[in-house]
């Protein structure tokens, strides 16, 4: 499954694997190609686990400190 941005639905969609259109190799993973449902070609990163990328900081506080997160939600 894909989940890529679609300029034209203005939104994330959700995709399967048939909607992959390629999957180019990276340095870092791959490059996916993909038909939106609405027909535009979209392209999303897909990193290989433990490749070196972007940086993601931790919530401080935690889910707590989330307005309108329950702590208890799965």
């Amino acid at each position: 499954m894909f989940d890529p941005w679609c300029p034209t639905c203005s939104a994330r969609v959700l995709l399967t694997a048939r909607r992959l259109l390629s999957l180019d190799p990276t340095p870092t993973g791959h490059r996916a190609q993909l038909r939106c449902w609405c027909g535009t070609t979209v392209a999303m990163a897909v990193d290989r686990l433990g490749a070196r990328g972007p940086v993601r900081l931790p919530l401080v506080g935690g889910a707590s400190s989330v307005p309108g997160a329950s702590p208890t939600a799965a």
